[in-house]
């Protein structure tokens, strides 16, 4: 555990390093200045949408960058020789771009005064930044380059997060649908931070919210399978 805690601290120095914070707090005053002069109506409606959207992919294409800036300084080698096992190395990361990712959540929530309940956004947008964590590594170990990453992330991202149609009422309902979606892996995941602004708690929506926590679990679970295999494959045993 403690050389967990040290490495963790590093890798929060790193992300100073390597501008992620400042390009969190970028985002975050670039959200306000869009959110500001909208109304009520439409921050309730587009903030969700945006947690869901915008802080997956900066889990998504930064812990792929990161792992690229790693690859450089060859200190996805050095791990084969170090105390440190690869599966902390990854978690450290996605701890620390977790954070920042809820950090930016709840403060946006608070700044436009939108109701919310806090316990569950910060529950959703952990289980939704852990996720996109993990499909991102599981995509990027396959490259060698940024560049070759990019254009095919970018559509396998978009596989990722079509259930937006559904969050935006854009297919047509129906109780098959419904069902189907629930074996997207990002779904629940949408569902639990919609849920953090318009559920109450402990009322009719806490079976709904019992199943979406656990099916993003699952997903979790399967992704952090997929990932570590391929990281072993085309990292550690390349």
């Amino acid at each position: 555990m403690k050389k967990f805690l040290s490495l963790l601290r590093m890798d929060f120095l790193l992300a100073f390093r390597y501008g992620l914070l400042y390009a969190a707090l970028f985002i975050t005053l670039v959200y306000l200045g869009i959110f500001f002069p909208l109304s009520d109506m439409l921050q309730s409606l587009f903030l969700p949408f945006i947690i869901y959207i915008d802080l997956a992919i900066f889990g998504f294409y930064f812990l792929g960058a990161w792992i690229f800036f790693d690859r450089q300084e060859n200190t996805l080698t050095a791990l084969t020789i170090t105390p440190i096992t690869y599966k902390a190395y990854i978690w450290s990361k996605i701890i620390v771009l977790t954070l920042i990712s809820v950090v930016i959540s709840v403060f946006l929530s608070i700044a436009l005064s939108l109701p919310h309940h806090l316990i569950l956004l910060v529950i959703s947008t952990t289980l939704n930044s852990i996720l996109f964590c993990m499909i991102g590594l599981w995509i990027v170990v396959r490259f060698t380059s940024f560049s070759h990453f990019l254009p095919t992330s970018t559509i396998l991202l978009f596989a990722f997060e079509l259930p937006i149609f559904e969050y935006f009422h854009l297919f047509p309902s129906s109780p098959i649908g419904s069902v189907l979606w629930l074996f997207h892996p990002s779904f629940s995941s949408m569902k639990l931070i919609e849920l953090s602004f318009d559920c109450c708690i402990f009322g009719r929506d806490l079976l709904p919210i019992i199943a979406y926590l656990g099916m993003t679990t699952i997903w979790i679970v399967v992704f952090q399978a997929l990932a570590f295999k391929a990281f072993r494959k085309h990292i550690l045993e390349a």
